[in-house]
C-alpha cells in the first residue's frame, strides 16, 4: 500500500499564513514551550493510565487527544537550532547508534551514555566529527549535529534530539514504546515502514504501510515505534524521539 501524497486534514489549519506572519518569530518560542508542557503532560498522563482504573479515564489526556494537540503545534513550527535543544525526549532507554555511523562536530553525547568505548560521567558537546566503532548508546538527553550520518542497525530511542539535519544511509527505526516527531523538512526515503497509528502530513496511518515514493515532511508527522527509515531518509533541525 503507498501512501502517496499526505494532506492535511487538521481543519484547514493556515500554515502558509502562519509561516508568512510578521510576528511568526516572536511567536515560535511560545509554540516551542508549549509543546515541551504538552509532552511532559502526555507523559506523565500515560503513566497515570497503567495504574489506575477505567473508571478515571475521563481525567485524563488520551493519546489520541495529545497527538492531535501536538500536530496542530508542529505543523506551524520550523525549530531553529537553539530552540530544538530545549526539547528533551521523557522516558528511559538509549539510542543505540550502529558501526560505521558518523556522528558530527557539536553533537551532545549525555551522561551515561557509552560512546568510544567509554561510559560519560558527564555530558560532552563533540569538538569534532566520531566515526562509530563497534556500536555507542546514547542515553536520554543527547542531540545529533548538522552532517550526523546513521547506519544500518540504529535505533532512536526516548530522549534523542535532532538539532541539525541528520541522514539515514541504512535501516534506522524507532525503538518499541517511543515516538518520534519528524520536524518540516523532514524525508521519508522510499521503502520506509511507517508504524500503524502513525501520523503523516496530518493524515493518520491506520495500518504499517510501506512508502513506495519518497515522501518530504510538510506538516504534523508523529511516527510511532516499529517505524524503520529507509536510506535515504533524513530528519530535519526540530526532529524529537519522546
Amino acid at each position: 500500500m503507498s501512501l502517496g501524497l499526505f494532506h492535511s486534514e487538521l481543519g484547514g489549519f493556515p500554515y502558509e499564513e502562519f509561516r508568512g506572519s510578521p510576528t511568526f518569530a516572536a511567536r515560535r518560542w511560545g509554540v516551542m514551550v508549549r509543546m515541551k508542557r504538552l509532552l511532559y503532560q502526555y507523559a506523565v498522563n500515560r503513566k497515570v493510565q497503567n495504574m489506575k482504573s477505567t473508571s478515571s479515564m475521563s481525567k485524563r489526556l488520551s493519546r489520541s487527544a495529545a497527538i492531535k494537540l501536538m500536530v496542530g503545534l508542529l505543523g506551524c513550527l520550523a525549530a531553529n537550532n537553539q530552540q530544538a535543544q530545549i526539547i528533551v525526549g521523557l522516558g528511559a532507554g538509549a539510542t543505540t547508534v550502529a558501526s560505521g555511523s558518523i556522528v558530527a562536530a557539536g553533537s551532545v553525547v549525555a551522561a551515561g551514555s557509552f560512546f568510544a568505548g567509554t561510559t560519560l560521567v558527564s555530558a560532552s558537546t563533540l569538538a569534532a566529527a566520531a566515526t562509530v566503532y563497534g556500536g555507542a548508546a546514547l542515553a536520554t538527553g543527547s542531540s545529533f549535529a548538522s552532517g550526523t550520518v546513521l547506519e544500518s542497525g540504529t535505533a532512536l530511542a526516548a530522549g534523542t534530539t535532532i538539532v541539525g539535519t541528520t541522514h539515514v544511509h541504512g535501516h534506522t527505526h524507532v525503538v518499541a514504546g517511543a515516538t518520534a516527531v519528524a520536524a518540516v523538512g523532514s524525508t521519508l526515503a522510499a521503502g520506509t515502514t511507517v508504524a500503524a497509528g502513525s501520523i503523516v502530513n496530518g493524515a493518520v496511518v491506520a495500518s504499517t504501510t510501506t512508502l513506495a515514493t519518497s515522501t518530504t515532511v510538510v506538516g504534523g508527522t508523529i511516527l510511532s515505534g516499529g517505524s524503520a527509515f529507509a536510506a535515504g531518509s533524513a530528519f530535519a533541525a526540530g526532529t524529537i524521539v519522546f
